[in-house]
């Protein structure tokens, strides 16, 4: 059976959409999900399906939440082959930057050229860019909490849905679905 990291957008932020990780790790059980792992509060769970439609199984997980808690939450699936191909694919190599500035944005589909052309367009402040496939690495010189390059700037600018997780959570969801 293939085992998944669903990476959840946008709940325990600022307060907002709360959802408490034993629950969410009874909710995915409840849902047919087995040897379910939650990793810290941001909505990050590796997981192991009979499903094998990542779009069949999204939506189970959608629809659940939104009957469990009340509200959406937009969830992104990703393979451990996924995984694995995103930290490969990383362009900023971690001997040449200070990894704490390193952010993976994973995006639900490849942006249309029009809208990159879009974001190449806009004055990023000296943060930097790349995107892969369906990730956009970004690497910021100040923090995050000042980049342009936000979460939500990127859904807006690229018209996708996307979540964003660090450099150190993404090799930790890599190290826990390895052990699957």
């Amino acid at each position: 059976m293939p085992a998944y990291v669903a990476i959840l957008r946008g709940i325990n932020v600022s307060g907002q959409k709360k959802i408490k990780m034993d629950s969410l790790q009874a909710l995915f059980e409840k849902l047919g999900m087995s040897q379910v792992t939650t990793y810290i509060q941001s909505g990050n769970i590796v997981f192991i399906s009979k499903l094998s439609k990542q779009a069949e199984l999204q939506r189970i997980i959608e629809d659940g939440i939104k009957k469990e808690y009340g509200f959406s939450v937009p969830v992104l699936l990703l393979t451990k082959s996924q995984l694995k191909k995103a930290i490969k694919d990383n362009p900023y190599p971690e001997d040449n930057i200070d990894a704490k500035k390193l952010y993976f944005t994973f995006v639900d589909k490849k942006p249309s050229k029009i809208n990159i052309d879009k974001l190449n367009l806009t004055d990023i402040k000296g943060d930097e860019y790349q995107i892969i496939n369906n990730v956009v690495y970004v690497y910021c010189h100040g923090s995050y909490g000042k980049t342009k390059l936000s979460n939500t700037f990127l859904e807006k600018t690229l018209q996708i849905n996307a979540t964003t997780r660090n450099w150190n959570s993404v090799n930790k969801l890599a190290e826990i679905i390895e052990s699957y």
